[in-house]
This record gives structure tokens, sequence and C-alpha cells, in this order.
């Protein structure tokens, strides 16, 4: 269904002050995977990975600096006019994470939802009133909120309207940028489970970034742990967050918050930030507790642990020692 072969995208960035000197940030660097149809994945990492720049590729929002991206066999990287709208926009649509500022505060949610059917296919309005009260009663919503603008709707509320623009062009894939990330608690459950129901009505395939396992868990059932451009472990969720194979993953699983009074609070075990550039070696060998000389020189190749499970670090084994 998906699949991403080599992709990269590298950004030049002008240091600080008037003169400083520009460099270039590795947002995505030689990433490669495959998602199946109808299946379930979710992309993970901090804030910086480069989880949104990899999906912006996918879709085409952001043009790769090298790489392919395959829809259904056919490459898709670099297409515009019609052959996008056919091959990509027609089957990936994206929910973005800020329901606020993705939908247009001057249109009511009618003319939101209709735009993206309006610019695929001709359709009579007749029809539209139809669907457009369909997907909203598909999202939650009361078809009678159709009238209404954005700024009269909840955060929640918003997010479903965004779901249901998606949804109106009947996509087999949708990109989801950490779309509950933005919402109170209660509200992410619900738009959570609203997800996981959609997928099962129209068979589709999601592709879900977020920097927060807790929620991973709920909607995904296989996790790509990304950082700084790479993904560092891949493997089935509840493999992963029972027993993480990466150090980073360790860090991530740490920092998950528990609404409990009764739980323990403890530190992380690596408190340092992540930096923007490292030189050779290992990306995270500057925060790592089991870095050692060997890591400097690691190439970040990937190792295949058994059928279902990849991490890129050479103490691979040490660090499973220290998740059980």
């Amino acid at each position: 269904m998906v699949e991403v072969r080599n992709l990269k995208k590298h950004f030049a960035v002008r240091g600080r002050g008037l003169w400083g000197k520009k460099y270039v940030v590795k947002a995505v660097d030689d990433v490669s995977f495959f998602v199946k149809e109808g299946e379930s994945v979710a992309i993970v990492g901090e804030s910086g990975s480069g989880k949104s720049t990899l999906i912006r590729c996918i879709n085409g929002l952001v043009k790769p600096t090298s790489g392919e991206v395959f829809l259904d066999g056919e490459p898709v990287v670099g297409l515009k006019g019609r052959e996008y709208k056919e091959k990509v926009a027609r089957k990936v649509q994206m929910v973005f994470q800020d329901p606020t500022t993705s939908l247009n505060p001057r249109l009511r949610v009618f003319d939101i939802i209709v735009e993206p059917v309006l610019a695929q296919r001709r359709i009579l309005k007749a029809h539209l009133v139809d669907i457009v009260n369909d997907l909203l009663r598909k999202v939650g919503l009361d078809p009678k909120l159709s009238d209404r603008y954005p700024g009269e709707l909840s955060g929640g509320q918003c997010q479903r309207v965004a779901i249901a623009r998606a949804l109106s062009v009947r996509p087999k894939i949708l990109l989801l940028d950490e779309p509950t990330s933005s919402l109170d608690v209660s509200v992410q459950a619900q738009v959570l489970k609203l997800l996981n129901e959609l997928r099962q009505t129209f068979h589709l395939t999601y592709i879900f970034v977020s920097h927060d396992l807790g929620v991973v868990r709920n909607v995904a059932e296989t996790v790509f742990v990304m950082y700084l451009g790479k993904i560092v472990e891949v493997g089935p969720t509840e493999k992963v967050i029972d027993r993480p194979l990466h150090p980073y993953t360790k860090l991530l699983i740490e920092s998950i918050f528990y609404p409990d009074p009764d739980a323990e609070m403890r530190k992380p075990a690596i408190m340092s930030e992540a930096g923007m550039t490292v030189n050779g070696g290992c990306r995270f060998k500057t925060r790592c507790p089991f870095s050692t000389k060997e890591c400097e020189s690691y190439d970040m190749e990937a190792f295949e642990v058994s059928k279902d499970r990849s991490v890129s670090c050479i103490k691979w084994e040490e660090v499973a020692e220290w998740s059980s």
C-alpha cells in the first residue's frame, strides 16, 4: 500500500546572528518502511525527530531531497496537477495537529467538508448536503452544526470536522499528525475511539504520528521509533512498550504520564536535550547511558532481532536486560 524507500529531506539552516553560518539539518535521513493495506502504524519520537516532515513527504506537501514514495506500487514523488490529484490526493488525506488553524475560520462547516469533494469531482448540490450530513453523523456530530463556523465549535468538535473533511473524498490512507495533542484528555479518548471505529467502517490504512506512546498504544499495531531523522526501532506496539530495545525508546516510555496519585514519580535515566547535528556515529551517543567508543563509529545499521522487530543499537542486548 505505502512504501517509503531511502527517503531523505535536508534543510539548509542559518545559525544565530547576522553572520551565522549555514548548516544542514537532516530532518529525514535515509528512511525506509512498508505499510500494508488496512494496517495502522505509528511513528513516534520527541519534537524535532522528523515525524511530521516524513508524512508530509508522503503526501507531497514537502518535496524530499531524494528517495522514493510508492502508493499501490506507483512512484508519486514530484507529481503535479491531474496526476497528483488522481494518484495521491484521492488516495491519501491528512488530519493536522491543531484543528483551530487547519480549518478556515471564514468558511462554514458545510463548505469546509465539501471543498475537497468539489476539487476532486463534479457533483450536484443536493447530493452534497447528503454527503455532509452523513459524514457529520459518522464522526459523531449533529448535522445541524454544518451551518456553524469553526470559532463556534469546541476543539474536539473542530477535530471531528477535520476528520470528516479528510474522509469526504473516500481515501484509502489517513495521515494523522498528532491529532489529539491539542485536546483535553477526556476528548482525546473520544477521538481515539472514533478513529478506531472509522478505520473499521471505511477500511482505512493509518499512519499515526505522535510523541506519546501511551496514545499510540490505542490505535496502532506497529510502531516506528524515530530519532533525529532516523528510525531506531521497529516492532509490534505492545512488545516495544513492554520491552524496549533502544535506550531512546526507553526514554519515551519513562516520559509517559499516568494520572495515578499512587504511582511513583521517577526521573528518566536520560535528562539531556537532543542536539540538532551529530558528527558521525550513533546520533544518540551523547545522551545514551550505554555509549562507548564503538558508538562513535557505528553507522546506525538496523539489527533484525526477531521476525517482527529490529533496532539500530549495538548495545540492544544490554538495553533489553535493563528494560526487563
